[in-house]
């Protein structure tokens, strides 16, 4: 199950409604705005931390296609439940529904007022740049690696949004070599790639093999340049004329880097220079033994936990075509703990029965290169067997047009039947469309359990103190679908 992450539920606030101060450093949206793609409220505020909306992302994609100023004129309705022709971003709207670039919520609305989360933003920055999104559960990636910085969650606040436009207009579209923002006349120069790794501060530095440096930084850094591996200088401390060749800087996250450089010795003393930050560190031996597997064992209905007894390469150990299954099951995502880096999770769809299942891993390589041999563990997968329960049923305090339903389950619900409007009922209301959030509701913030448990409604509007109805049923978790009513 893809990680999902997801901000506190807030007032849907109309476009520019509330400024507030400007961070102490540029930002993406600051550049934007200084090269014309974006104005801000009406005191020029850009609001980056309030929630960026469908309707807003509509005036951002047409900025990005050049035809603002036509869309804003636009005057062909669409047929969307939820946008009369008296909403200021109803051309918006309409001009992209007629361009393809959007088809609504799928149950005839176009979802105003829902935030953008990471996977329609990949999408409307891949569209922006003449590509087809080959799956929609996979456009985070798809983004990721055209170099488009999207921040996974399901509420993108506007600022995360210009971040993801930021990147978005300084590459080119396909089959192009000029940047976007250059052929749209806003930007003269692209950016170049990789760039200095300015300010950047090191937090920590490890020898993690004979021939691999395991850096963490103390605050994000950009990934273009973070894998550039120019940026890197290493040199013997005792004697910094003795430098150490940084071969390749593999990024495995926003903050983890890790180094592939010349053979360094055992014992010996090493100083890590990025900009004006350095840390020193100890070379190690080279482990010339074979990686085994420790244990192999599922932990969901989908996803297994394989255990190396050694650190291993993430660019085998995520290699999916290393690892296959007998009977039933695919292997469809294969992911390495960046930290311990012995620990692997594998996605696999395919799962019908809990019956003994043999899987196979080959080709895995040790951080100090030595490939394993081919081997085999059985496993039985899990199942969450039990029925969703509703913890709790609320009316939204910051609207009459929502209901907030939290779920009380281990595994959360299945996104797709959450999201179903025809699974939910509520006498004397129409629902208009169903959010399925991931939140850790001890304190609404972010969770990162990878698992649905509040879902969000969009109603009619509802009366002031009358009560209400809500049933609920066909709700799915793990692999039983059963009816749920409350």
């Amino acid at each position: 199950m893809k990680r999902i992450l997801s901000l506190v539920l807030v007032l849907v606030l109309a476009l520019g409604s509330v400024p507030v101060a400007f961070a102490a450093t540029e930002t993406e949206g600051d550049m934007l705005k200084a090269a014309g793609f974006v104005a801000g409220d009406q005191d020029g505020n850009l609001n980056e931390d309030q929630k960026l909306t469908r309707e807003q992302m509509m005036v951002l994609i047409a900025e990005m296609n050049g035809v603002k100023e036509e869309a804003a004129t636009f005057g062909i309705p669409f047929d969307f439940s939820d946008v009369n022709e008296n909403d200021w971003f109803a051309p918006y709207v309409w001009y992209a529904a007629y361009q393809g670039w959007t088809a609504g919520m799928g149950d005839g609305s176009f979802g105003a007022g829902v935030a953008v989360d990471s996977k329609m933003a990949a999408t409307f920055m891949l569209k922006a740049l003449d590509y087809d999104v080959a799956d929609y559960n996979a456009s985070v990636e798809q983004a990721a690696d055209m170099g488009i910085e999207i921040t996974a969650t399901s509420e993108m606040t506007r600022g995360e949004g210009f971040k993801a436009m930021w990147s978005t207009v300084n590459l080119p579209k396909q089959g192009s070599d000029v940047a976007l923002g250059v052929e749209l006349g806003k930007i003269e120069t692209t950016e170049e790639a990789g760039g200095e790794l300015e300010a950047a501060v090191l937090d920590t530095v490890e020898a993690i093999s004979a021939n691999r440096v395991y850096v963490e930084f103390d605050a994000e850094v950009a990934a273009a340049a973070a894998g550039d591996e120019a940026n890197y200088v290493i040199v013997e401390k005792d004697d910094a004329t003795k430098t150490v060749e940084v071969l390749e800087a593999q990024v495995d996250s926003d903050v983890i880097v890790v180094l592939k450089t010349a053979s360094m010795k055992t014992g010996t003393a090493y100083t890590l220079t990025v900009d004006e930050s350095s840390v020193n560190f100890t070379g190690i031996s080279k482990e010339s033994d074979t990686p085994e597997l420790k244990s192999v064992k599922a932990v969901d209905g989908d996803q297994i936990e394989v255990k190396f007894d050694m650190k291993v390469t993430a660019v085998t150990a995520e290699d999916v075509a290393n690892y296959s299954i007998d009977k039933e099951g695919t292997v469809v995502k294969a992911e390495l703990d960046k930290e311990d880096r012995d620990v692997v999770t594998l996605t696999v769809e395919g799962f019908a029965t809990t019956s003994s299942k043999k899987l196979t891993v080959e080709n895995v390589t040790s951080i100090d290169d030595v490939k394993m041999s081919k081997e085999y563990r059985t496993f039985t997968p899990k199942f969450d067997k039990k029925s969703p329960k509703i913890d709790a049923v609320k009316a939204s305090p910051y609207n009459n047009v929502e209901v907030i339903i939290n779920f009380d389950d281990d595994h959360g619900v299945d996104k797709e039947t959450a999201e179903d409007v025809s699974n939910y009922a509520i006498d004397g209301l129409e629902i208009y469309s169903a959010k399925a959030i991931d939140v850790d509701e001890k304190d609404n913030s972010s969770d990162d359990d990878d698992y649905y448990n509040r879902v969000v409604l969009t109603t009619s509007e509802q009366s002031k103190s009358k009560s209400y109805t809500l049933k609920v049923l066909n709700m799915v978790d793990g692999s039983t679908a059963k009816k749920c009513y409350y």
